[in-house]
């Protein structure tokens, strides 16, 4: 399984499936939920997810064992009822015989729910948040135009540029704002530490005092 070492370090500091042995399970459940666009007409059951998970998905290095169906149910009942991030319900399936014949199996089904597809793709952007929110601040000046723009009296309000116009003024805000907090925090980090580093390297009255 290849992943981003820092995205990878990140997962098993959450460890979402709450699995001790299988750490990163709940991001690799989702994972494997989302995609698989090329057996998306195979029903994703339990098995399905054991034999994709033992087969693609084991993290080489922490040497991870193969998930075992018990384990992978207590990650899945995570999921499901504490994270919301999937759902399951009962539908009947094709199950193959070992004769090669086929018959109706009534089995639970899982899904990604649109609140698992945002936590995937949210917390990829948490690793860029530090150059992202930085350079968010550069928006400013098309935040200034947007504004102006949207205050000329030569406004058509009947064309739908105005409604575009609206939704980037409102992105616009909502990351130089993100990029203003950062500024902040970053000012306040170095201004204690100039003024730390000032009060140390200051001399007291007294030793003013013994010099003269």
């Amino acid at each position: 399984m290849n992943m981003n070492e820092e995205l990878r370090q990140l997962l098993l500091a959450t460890n979402l499936g709450k699995s001790r042995d299988h750490p990163l399970a709940g991001w690799n459940i989702l994972t494997i939920l989302y995609g698989n666009r090329a057996s998306a007409d195979i029903p994703r059951t339990l098995d399905f997810l054991l034999k994709q998970y033992n087969a693609n998905y084991l993290d080489d290095k922490s040497n991870e064992a193969r998930i075992s169906d018990a384990v992978l149910k207590s990650v899945l009942g995570t999921l499901n009822e504490q994270a919301k991030f999937i759902e399951v319900s009962p539908r009947k399936i094709r199950v193959r015989m070992e004769s090669g014949a086929t018959h109706m199996q009534q089995a639970p089904v899982y899904r990604i729910t649109s609140r698992g597809m945002e936590y995937l793709a949210m917390l990829p952007k948490v690793l860029d948040a530090e150059s992202t929110v930085t350079a968010n601040i550069s928006r400013i000046n098309e935040y200034c135009q947007l504004i102006a723009k949207l205050n000329s009296p030569e406004i058509d309000p009947s064309n739908t540029q105005l409604f575009n116009d609206f939704n980037n003024i409102i992105s616009a805000y909502t990351d130089v704002m993100k990029g203003m907090h950062k500024l902040s925090e970053d000012l306040d980090e170095v201004s204690n530490d100039l003024a730390f580093n000032h009060g140390r390297s200051t001399p007291s009255v007294n030793s003013l005092n013994r010099n003269n």
